[in-house]
Formats: C-alpha cells, structure tokens, sequence
C-alpha cells in the first residue's frame, strides 16, 4: 500500500483519476488494475521498481508507466496514442 500512496502524491496522476487529499487508497485501487515490477533490463542497465497503471475500463485510455528514478523519485510516462490493428 506504501505504493500506492507514493504514486498517489504525484500530480499527473492526482489530476488523471480525479484524487483530492480526501480519496482514501481503497478508492484510488478501486478506479485502476496495477501491476508492480522488479524490474531488471540488460540495457541501458536500468533495474528498480517499474508500475503499470490502467483504468479499470480498457476503452480508450492508455495505460501510464511509472519508474523509479533512484536520483529524481518516481517518473512518469504517459502515452498518448492511440495503437490500432486495423
């Protein structure tokens, strides 16, 4: 849950799933599946904490990757489009 309330604090997320000061961990759980990783990549080298956050429908919104940047905190990637098969 510690993680939780660390990717909670940042802004893009607060701003993404509507979190005020007052969303409790259970509610912010409730609005998204997220996976966490151990993440270790032969190159560029990076290893630590990797997390995937999707809403909890799959329609249209893509997913937001989180990584741990040991000297700037957690960093945010979001994409932006939208990958068709057709």
């Amino acid at each position: 849950m510690r993680n939780f309330e660390e990717i909670m604090l940042l802004k893009e997320i607060r701003d993404r799933y509507n979190i005020t000061d007052e969303t409790t961990i259970e509610e912010f759980a409730s609005q998204v599946y997220a996976v966490r990783f151990n993440f270790f990549s032969g190159s560029p080298g990076f290893k630590g904490d990797f997390y995937i956050l999707q809403p909890e429908y799959l329609l249209g919104i893509p997913p937001v990757c989180i990584y741990r940047d040991w000297a700037l905190g957690l960093t945010l990637e979001l994409y932006r489009e939208k990958v068709s098969s057709t």
